[in-house]
Parts: structure tokens; sequence; C-alpha cells
């Protein structure tokens, strides 16, 4: 059971698990008869969070746990609460929290919450809503989540959900990031720290790439809570964004194509021998990254398996793993923003290039005449 007891003759609030007092300061409690208990250290959720979400009197409102998510900064923590009008409902939910005053996001709140709904609407059947307390944004916001029994404990419920939440962030991010730009190819990465800055250079000679299969375009890359935005617009409206998006596929498995390939400089074209210039000088930062790392974290005893794991994460295929969703304005899809937006996942097919002639033979891939 986790309660909440009044000391006799000070009126002190305490928190007991399963009949054990839990003693720190990092434990607020408010309230009478209806408590709202706030856990504010990461340590002390976690702990807290093995008991099993039946086990919450219905003394408790509100139990609040610090416990941030990695790839979403508006979710600090999770609540678990009760209906106001009926206590043996009880709700778990991602709560969201964010400062009017110091929002730097290029979009505004307004414009997430509008998203959020839209986004979260195709989870319903996953059990998962988007609640807006009273319709008032500045009331706070959260992603609730109705499938679970009272026998699973809160952090088996936590983790059953967190795939869905991050899913849930992917597409919206997508829709916030890009605010339904016209013509666009977009695609948003989530490179390890390592190898960013060697990953952003390779993916801005795109648009020389582009350049050599006939088709002008711009390039930019825009970072947002952790992850890299990548768009791709057209100077001409009547470019096919689907030519574009199979140009990228190509462009991004070049690395892994030509890896171990060997070839004469002399006789391929000049541009040729930039584009592998590029290719090879990502692959080598990535091996001295990788170097890097394993030299930093070996030991003796767990050398070999290192080794495979970090060849398994920073290696030639890095773009493609990185690669989090693509998202076209010609793609059917629901209308937000005054655009058309569809999220699909982006997966490259094996191929063998010809590199001497390699532009033409994108050319020809891609159906130019």
């Amino acid at each position: 059971m986790i309660e909440v007891r009044t000391v006799l003759g000070n009126e002190t609030k305490q928190l007991w698990i399963k009949g054990n007092l839990i003693q720190s300061d990092d434990i607020e409690i408010y309230g009478n008869n209806d408590f709202w208990v706030s856990i504010i250290d990461g340590d002390l959720s976690l702990d807290i969070m093995q008991n099993k979400v039946g086990s919450l009197s219905t003394e408790i409102r509100k139990l609040s746990f610090y416990y941030p998510l990695e790839f979403w900064d508006l979710i600090e923590g999770i609540v678990i609460r009760r209906d106001y009008r009926k206590k043996q409902i009880i709700y778990f939910e991602y709560e969201f929290k964010w400062d009017f005053e110091k929002w730097k996001k290029s979009y505004s709140i307004e414009e997430f919450a509008k998203v959020m709904e839209h986004v979260t609407a195709e989870y319903k059947e996953y059990g998962i809503y988007w609640i807006k307390s009273d319709e008032v944004i500045s009331n706070g916001c959260s992603l609730r989540c109705n499938n679970f029994h009272e026998e699973n404990s809160i952090y088996e419920i936590y983790l059953n959900n967190i795939d869905i939440i991050e899913d849930i962030y992917n597409k919206a991010s997508v829709l916030l990031l890009t605010n339904s730009v016209d013509s666009t190819v977009v695609s948003i990465f989530d490179f390890p720290e390592e190898v960013k800055v060697a990953c952003e250079q390779y993916l801005i000679y795109f648009v020389q790439f582009l350049k050599e299969i006939g088709i002008d375009a711009e390039v930019n890359l825009k970072e947002e809570s952790g992850k890299v935005l990548f768009s791709v617009v057209p100077s001409s409206r009547e470019t096919a964004l689907e030519r574009i998006r199979d140009a990228l596929n190509i462009y991004l498995q070049l690395p892994i194509v030509i890896n171990n390939v060997q070839y004469n400089p002399i006789q391929t074209d000049p541009n040729v021998q930039q584009l592998m210039a590029n290719v090879h000088h990502l692959n080598s930062q990535l091996m001295l990254s990788r170097a890097i790392i394993q030299t930093n974290q070996l030991t003796i005893g767990n050398q070999q398996k290192l080794i495979e794991q970090q060849q398994k994460v920073i290696d030639s295929s890095i773009l493609l793993q990185s690669l989090i969703e693509i998202r076209t304005n010609e793609d059917e899809g629901e209308n937000i923003f005054g655009g058309t937006v569809k999220l699909q996942k982006y997966e490259g097919n094996g191929f063998q290039v010809d590199i001497p002639n390699l532009y033409r033979w994108v050319k020809d891939k891609l159906g130019f005449k």
C-alpha cells in the first residue's frame, strides 16, 4: 500500500509504502484528506515506481514522479491520478510542463497543442489520449494511457507505453518543425553526438549531388530537441519530390556501398571524385569516432564485446540508422496548418554502383532522360 499518514500532534504528513516510512527531503505532500504527493528526485522516483499502481491508497488523489524522457524535453515526469468523481478509476499520464516566458521553440504552444491533439487521435486504439485541462493550455496538458492493469507496476506501465509515446513525439516533431512548407522533402535524424557534425557535413553536400543529376535545390539543417531536421526545397515546383526522395535514398546508402569498393580516380570524372572524397571523409570520421569511443570505454575483459557493439552503431550505415521519418506534401494525408502531411518509415534498398559513371547511373535509376 502506498499511503499518506499524519503524525498526531504536529500534523506532519509522511509517505508510507508497504508499512515502511519513506524518509526523504525529495518528497512533497499537500492536502488534508485528498493528498497530492510529488517525488522530485529521479532515483527515488524509480524506486517507488516498482510498486503496483493498484497499491495507491484512495486518499492519494495525485502521485507525480520526476522522471524526464531523454527524447522529449517537455515531459519531466509521469503522474498517477484518480478521477475526481470516481476514485476507483486511476489514470496514468505523461505530463507536459513549460514556461510561457522562456518558450523559445520555432512553433507556439498553441500550435504544439493543436498538433498533439491531431497526432494523438490516431492512437486511441492503443488507449492513448491527449488531455488538456479545462480547454486552457496553461492549466496543463498530458498524454493519458488507459491500457494497463492494477497489478502492473508503475514502471511496467511506463515501459509498455514509452515506444508509443516516442512514436507520437516523432510524428508531432515532423509536423511542428516543417510547419507545412510546400513542395519540400523533409527528414529527421537522431545522430549520435560523437558523429553528428560529420553526418551533417555529408548531408549538406547533397545539394551538389542533386545538381550533378540535373536538380537545382536548397538544403537546410535545423536542430530541435536534439534532433536534426533536414529539408530539401527544389528551385522549380515542377520537380517531382519523389525523385528527390529516391535520390536521397541512394545518397544515404553510398557510404555503405562505397566503403570497400576499389576504383581508379584517374579514370573517374572530377565531380565523381569530389563525391567519393566526401563519402570517404565521412567514413574516416566514423572510423575515428568509433576508435575514440572504444579507447575510452574498453577494458581487457569486455574488449571484443564492446567492439562488436560499437561497429553495429557507428559505421557506414549510421545515416540510415539515424533517420526517423520522412515527409512530403505531395503525399495524401490529413490536412493541418493548411498543408497535407504523411509520415512513413524511410528504408533503403541495397544496390551496386558503377563508380566511374555514377551520376549517369543515378539518372538512369531515377528515370531521367
